[in-house]
């Protein structure tokens, strides 16, 4: 179920469910959000029966949803934004039977799909965001090399940086780009610290630091 509010200042309204998708086992890593007309929409993993990515979205009078990717096991972990065209774009994890990081564009009438890292098992946790030169980049994990990644799209290709590789880390990672117009990343890292941690880009290095020390602190 996903859940919209409508509030009024000084007022409090009952939250408005609706369920979007019930064929199946639906719903699982879902990601929202608005487009420029304002009205929401979602991507999410449809495990059972098909196991596919899907995406919904509200017309302003119903939710309609369609499958954007069903080639194999895909659509976990889903990160959805809005593009400068004001179309939407999904980076999510492909499964069985490539175990690869893949990206999805509409572009007004069709999805287009590519692969964005193929080598070992990555693209767990991934988070979308588009910079101010209006183009892609992804925040990912690596599961083979437990490190934490970053994709640009730089208009032709895909480039894949290694932002952090101390450790287990990267998992549960949250991309934004900042004023100065550069990424940065809040991600969970794992063993041996279990701490939260940031990665700032300066236009030449990364720096990593170590937002709070403790113990599980930074999941998702």
């Amino acid at each position: 179920h996903i859940s919209a509010i409508g509030a009024t200042l000084g007022a409090e309204l009952p939250w408005l469910v609706s369920t979007l998708d019930s064929e199946g086992t639906v719903g699982q890593y879902p990601s929202l959000a608005f487009g420029p007309d304002g009205l929401p929409a979602i991507s999410y993993y449809a495990s059972s029966p098909s196991n596919d990515l899907r995406f919904v979205r509200f017309d302003g009078t119903a939710w309609n949803y369609s499958i954007v990717d069903s080639a194999g096991f895909v659509g976990e972990y889903t990160s959805l934004a809005f593009g400068p065209d004001g179309q939407p774009a999904i980076s999510y994890y492909a499964g069985t039977p490539n175990n690869d990081l893949k990206f999805a564009r509409f572009d007004g009438n069709t999805w287009t799909l590519a692969t964005v890292h193929s080598i070992g098992d990555v693209g767990w946790h991934t988070s979308l965001a588009f910079g101010p030169d209006g183009r892609p980049a992804i925040a990912y994990y690596n599961t083979t090399l437990d490190d934490l990644v970053f994709a640009h799209f730089d208009g032709n290709a895909w480039t894949n940086t290694t932002v952090d590789s101390a450790g287990d880390v990267g998992k549960y990672a949250s991309l934004a780009f900042g004023t100065d117009g550069q990424p940065a990343i809040a991600y969970f890292d794992g063993s041996p610290n279990l701490d939260v941690k940031f990665a700032r880009f300066d236009g030449s290095v990364w720096t990593n630091t170590t937002v709070e020390d403790g113990v599980n602190l930074g999941l998702y």
